[in-house]
């Protein structure tokens, strides 16, 4: 289909040719980079194990510090919840 509608005109090396796993790679790859979760990239791909899927949260390594960061910023990741997460003292 790429191609029929001339994506792959000129690009002779295959690896840099886009087919249908190019779609799929963007896709997940975008949805780890926005931070989904990456239980729902599993299901959303259709991946019976989360190994399949972890290797498109490679591709994020910046979700790490920001990961990080939201802590100092009292972030949460549940829905409807924000502002800062009080810490309790363990008796």
């Amino acid at each position: 289909m790429a191609d029929r509608i001339g994506l792959n005109a000129g690009i002779t090396d295959p690896r840099q040719k886009i087919v249908f796993h190019s779609c799929r790679h963007t896709f997940a790859s975008r949805l780890v980079k926005n931070h989904t979760d990456i239980y729902v990239v599993k299901e959303l791909l259709g991946h019976s194990e989360l190994k399949q899927t972890s290797r498109y949260a490679r591709n994020a390594p910046e979700n790490l510090r920001d990961a990080v960061n939201s802590l100092s910023r009292g972030e949460t990741n549940r829905e409807g919840e924000g502002g800062i997460i009080p810490f309790q003292k363990l008796a």
